[in-house]
């Protein structure tokens, strides 16, 4: 059994294959400009667009398009589509890639078992005490 499934990308209206034995390979394409850390950091702050359009040129190279990285990057600021999310959707699919199927199932069946609930709040180590206008100065 393959550790990862086929993965297909559409550009421009053509559909590409990434087949399970070279999905690897497609991961090590995408890291090549843009990590996994990066990624999820990204996802809370400012996306780094030229990262992410060389990492999804990359991956669609690998899958076999023709495309250069200034072109994916001149196609996030397509007057016909909202940038962010193409922004959004090339983290998803970069993140959805990297992840084993198993381990995915496995962390939604514990997110929905879990309720998603939030962690308990521990309490504080500071001193609760004002400083006195003295002391703070």
């Amino acid at each position: 059994m393959a550790l990862f499934e086929s993965q297909s990308l559409m550009w421009k209206g053509e559909t590409y294959v990434i087949p399970s034995d070279r999905m690897l390979g497609a991961i090590a394409t995408i890291e090549e400009h843009f990590t996994i850390m990066e990624m999820l950091a990204a996802s809370h702050g400012r996306p780094p667009l030229v990262k992410i359009s060389r990492a999804f040129a990359a991956l669609l190279r690998y899958a076999g398009c023709k495309v250069s990285d200034e072109e994916m990057y001149r196609s996030i600021f397509d007057p016909n589509a909202n940038i962010m999310e193409r922004i959004e959707a090339a983290l998803v699919t970069f993140l959805m890639m990297m992840m084993p199927p198993a381990q995915l199932a496995t962390s939604q069946a514990k997110g929905a078992a879990s309720g998603n609930r939030r962690a308990a709040s521990r309490p504080s180590k500071r001193s609760t005490r004002r400083r006195s206008a003295s002391a703070a100065g």
